[in-house]
């Protein structure tokens, strides 16, 4: 971007509120602008709001001058930041965040970190203003541990939002009307599978001779949601299962309840801070993701695990495959479950493949998804 930037200081806001993840989010985008050329402040808000006088104190003296405003999930809603220049970075399905994106100001923008999410956004009239905005992550280490000096095998991070149980699922939605509650079950089996979430959805409806519009906003919303939140823990359920008996260290609200026989190996430490967590990447060989909901896009867990050296196994992306491939930079999951428990303990079984795998991962990671790349795409954004 030449000197011609209308848009050339920026202003994060996060709230104290938010997951430490969030905020450590937030901190790469700031310094990936600054590694592009663009100022970049972040300002955290205190829940009792200390922080908020300075923060809008900079709104005031940066409006009319150059400045623009970042935060995180469409949240930022106060009045006096609404004339300014913004781009909003959504984390996750903008389902979540659908009330706060349609009050959006109008000149606002705002990313989707999946590109199966646009169609969801065409529905709703939000589609010109977004733009794909995945994921990304902070600088590779500079010299990261050997394999032969790590401690740990492999390390998977990640809650339940639900049970993992479709009977559960069934018993939430009993108060739903059938043909609803039915399209709901099939779109979470479908979104499970790998279908995109809003496009499982509307098969499913029409399937049961239901308009979308019928559902309303709020809806639509609730119906993703259970769907998105089934999917996903149906998915981490069957990986944990998998490799039960293996090494493996499980971080996140999360107990053996989700396992169908007694752990083996692997040893639940609960909720952990986010910075616990990356130290326990810089120590870990393989890391274990599943998201199955970003058939094309991909998880922040997985580019900081780069980052801190770690080979990573995943769900199949689209987005991942383009820049990665399957068993030379990254490990995709196979369909079938034993085929998992295979993937995992061939790859555990051989450290020296699996550091040239995290090698050559981190070399691509580098080039294509720090945040350093993703604060070039928010000024591209800003200035069409």
């Amino acid at each position: 971007m030449s000197t011609a930037r209308r848009h050339r200081r920026a202003l994060l806001v996060v709230s104290r509120a938010e997951a430490w993840s969030l905020r450590q989010m937030a901190e790469g985008l700031a310094q990936g602008l600054e590694a592009i050329g663009i100022p970049a402040e972040l300002h955290v808000i205190e829940q009792d709001g200390k922080g908020l006088r300075p923060f809008l104190e900079r709104v005031r003296d940066l409006s009319d001058d150059g400045g623009f405003l970042i935060d995180v999930n469409a949240k930022m809603g106060l009045e006096e930041t609404r004339g300014m220049a913004r781009f909003s970075f959504i984390t996750d399905h903008p389902y979540a965040h659908l009330e706060r994106l349609l009050r959006l100001p109008p000149q606002a923008r705002f990313g989707y970190v999946d590109r199966t999410h646009l169609p969801f956004l065409q529905a709703f009239g939000l589609a010109e203003r977004a733009v794909f905005l995945p994921h990304g992550g902070p600088p590779p280490e500079a010299n990261p541990l050997r394999f032969s000096e790590r401690p740990a095998e492999a390390l998977f991070v990640g809650r339940f939002h639900t049970s993992p149980r479709l009977d559960n699922l069934r018993d939430a939605l009993a108060g739903t009307a059938p043909p609803v509650a039915e399209a709901i079950l099939e779109t979470a089996e479908a979104a499970r599978a790998g279908t995109p979430l809003f496009e499982a959805l509307c098969g499913a409806l029409a399937g049961q001779d239901i308009q979308l519009q019928a559902l309303g906003a709020d809806g639509i919303t609730t119906a993703i949601r259970a769907a998105s939140h089934w999917a996903e823990a149906h998915a981490r359920a069957t990986l944990l299962n998998a490799v039960a008996d293996l090494p493996v260290t499980v971080i996140g609200p999360v107990d053996d309840s989700v396992l169908d026989r007694p752990a083996g190996r692997m040893t639940f430490l609960g909720e952990r801070p986010f910075d616990e967590v990356l130290d326990r990447m810089r120590q870990t060989r393989l890391l274990l993701n599943s998201v199955p909901v970003f058939p094309e896009g991909a998880h922040e867990r997985i580019w900081y695990g780069m980052a801190a050296g770690c080979a990573v196994a995943t769900d199949p992306s689209r987005f991942l495959a383009a820049d990665f491939t399957d068993g030379d930079s990254i490990l995709f999951w196979p369909m079938e479950t034993e085929e998992v428990t295979a993937t995992v303990t061939e790859a555990l079984a051989d450290p020296e493949r699996l550091q040239a795998i995290a090698e050559r991962a981190r070399r691509i990671y580098a080039e294509r998804h720090t945040w350093t790349e993703r604060a070039r795409r928010i000024d591209s954004a800003l200035h069409p």
